[in-house]
């Protein structure tokens, strides 16, 4: 479980996006067409300020019921 800050957001051509986040997107090409299917334009973000937790916590603790679809702001 971790935390995160989002850093740069990139909002370009599926070509172009592509060319700039392949190596560090987490997601292969077949997932990555799968994903904007249809579209023309694609958009991502950096992560910056990466905070790893030892122990596992629950959502709770950030007054939290279920985990966010995309994601979410918490105070500090």
């Amino acid at each position: 479980m971790a935390e995160f800050t989002v850093g740069e957001y990139i909002t370009d051509t599926l070509e172009l996006l592509w060319e700039q986040t392949h190596e560090i997107g987490g997601i292969a090409k077949e997932g990555f067409d799968d994903y904007f299917e249809g579209k023309t334009v694609g958009y991502a973000y950096s992560i910056e300020n990466l905070q790893r937790f030892e122990e596992a916590r629950k959502l709770c603790e950030f007054g939290m019921e279920r985990g966010p679809q995309d994601y979410c702001y918490v105070e500090d």
